[in-house]
């Protein structure tokens, strides 16, 4: 980053991890002043989810609580892979009350209707802790996925954390994903779309619900990378740090190819 600043060169990149994030908004200053954009998560993480957060923020400008989630079902890559077993060993996290907090696997799971019928699903440490917080400034978020390893996960994960911050467990956890993850195949990724659903809510009590369907996490992530490049080819604008939902609109992820339009309603 610091060096596309210097050479007056946009930046882009297709991170999901909130330390990427929160060193763009740092760097969001000397950007401006060079006139260059800091863009970083212009793949699944975090196009989809930025943009459901920004429509449920236009729907309700006054809310307090912004909840995300997304289910899908296609394999991870081993960059994926490696990247969440560096997660775990943070711990799971929300924000609340505007700061950032460690919680456990099984705080307050919940069954989500993504569209398909409720899912199982329980908090990861996404991204959007830090996109939406910026955008949105809307203090209290969680995100949520399809919830993995049954109960025996839940308690055992505790050991798991502790065991993923040695760096020899790591690098033997990382060993193994390079033996034996190979990504979703190309027929993976066309028939496995993903779900994304968030939920917005206010000190009055009322509540709005959106969904939008989206391609596989890999594909879009492709296809984010091309229409966010081409923006940025003939870009005038001021600079600074911006979420791919502030730099394009949030429509942005209903002009991925095989997108849905994103629906809001009240809940």
């Amino acid at each position: 980053m610091r060096a596309c600043i210097k050479a007056a060169t946009h930046y882009t990149d297709i991170t999901g991890e909130m330390g990427v994030f929160d060193t763009a908004q740092a760097l969001s200053h000397e950007a401006a002043q060079a006139g260059v954009i800091l863009c970083p998560g212009v793949g699944f993480d975090v196009i989809p989810t930025d943009c459901v957060s920004g429509a449920l923020y236009e729907a309700m400008p006054d809310a307090t609580h912004l909840t995300l989630a997304f289910a899908g079902n296609a394999s991870l890559s081993q960059g994926t892979a490696k990247t969440s077993v560096e997660l775990l060993g943070e711990g799971m996290k929300i924000r609340r009350d505007g700061k950032m907090v460690t919680v456990g696997r099984g705080y307050k799971m919940r069954n989500i209707d993504y569209g398909d019928g409720p899912i199982e699903s329980s908090v990861i440490p996404w991204g959007d802790l830090s996109t939406a917080f910026y955008q949105t400034e809307i203090p209290n978020i969680a995100v949520y996925t399809q919830h993995s390893g049954g109960r025996l996960g839940v308690y055992l994960f505790p050991l798991v954390k502790y065991l993923l911050k040695l760096k020899f467990v790591q690098n033997i956890a990382k060993g193994k994903i390079e033996k034996s993850v190979a990504g979703p195949t190309q027929q993976e990724r066309d028939s496995s779309d993903t779900l994304v659903w968030g939920e917005v809510s206010n000190a009055a009590g009322a509540t709005k619900v959106a969904r939008l369907r989206v391609p596989n996490g890999y594909t879009v992530t492709m296809d984010g990378i091309l229409i966010t490049s081409a923006y940025l080819m003939g870009y005038n604008g001021p600079g600074g740090c911006f979420t791919p939902a502030q730099m394009m609109g949030v429509s942005l992820a209903e002009k991925l190819p095989g997108a849905s339009s994103i629906k809001i309603s009240d809940s």
